[in-house]
Parts: C-alpha cells; sequence; structure tokens
C-alpha cells in the first residue's frame, strides 16, 4: 500500500508512514489510497490536478541563487529541486521545473567555485 501523505509505499500494516510519520489508520484496506495509486491522466480527468510545489520552489529558489551567486540559497535550491524531482510522480505539473532547478543549482554552484578559485589565485598571487 502507499502511505496517504507523501506517497511512497509501505507494508500493508503500517500504522504510520515510517518516511513522513502520517498515521495510515481510517483507511479502506483494500483501495488503500487510490488517489495516489491512480496515474497522472486519472487524476487529471478525476479533476485532480497535482502540481509539484516542491519542485516549483527548488527553481526559483536556484535561480534566485544563481543570480546572486549566493552558496547557502544555490543549496537549499539543489536540495528542493531534487526533492521535487523524486516525487515527480506524484504529480503532472511543475515536473520540468525540478528538473531545471537541479540543473540551475549546479550551475551557480560551479560558478561560485570558479569564482572562489580565481579570487584566491589572485589574492595569493
Amino acid at each position: 500500500m502507499y502511505c496517504k501523505k507523501c506517497g511512497q509505499q509501505i507494508s500493508e500494516d503500517s500504522q504510520f508512514c515510517p518516511y513522513c510519520g502520517e498515521p495510515q489508520f481510517n483507511r479502506d484496506p483494500e483501495n488503500g489510497n487510490p488517489y495516489l495509486e491512480s496515474t497522472s491522466e486519472q487524476r487529471r480527468k478525476d479533476g485532480m490536478i497535482e502540481k509539484n510545489n516542491l519542485g516549483l520552489a527548488g527553481f526559483i529558489v536556484s535561480l534566485i541563487g544563481l543570480v546572486s551567486l549566493g552558496l547557502v540559497i544555490l543549496i537549499i535550491g539543489l536540495v528542493l529541486s531534487y526533492m521535487g524531482y523524486k516525487r515527480r510522480e506524484q504529480f503532472n505539473e511543475y515536473n520540468k521545473l525540478a528538473r531545471i532547478g537541479i540543473i540551475l543549482g549546479i550551475i551557480g554552484i560551479a560558478i561560485w567555485l570558479i569564482v572562489v578559485i580565481i579570487v584566491a589565485v589572485i589574492i595569493v598571487v
């Protein structure tokens, strides 16, 4: 069966999700959680369009980090984007933004490292 909150696969007799801690009682044992087990096409047809907000947040934070070259912001954006990318199966919108956020985070960190190395070489010379 799948957790009704985070969608991770858990054992049938779990009372709490080992990933997010969500209680799993008061469920239909035969159907589990049909919303998380359904495909994105079925959710869209049922009017339940889910947006990957972690992917969106990771993209925005990575973009801000790239513009400001803030290492901490870049790392946070990279982590949020990665978390959104891992959960892409559950959502049908903003999944590409999660991938773009990962790319922006990696590029930003690489630029940051290059700038630090150049500054260090200039200071030493």
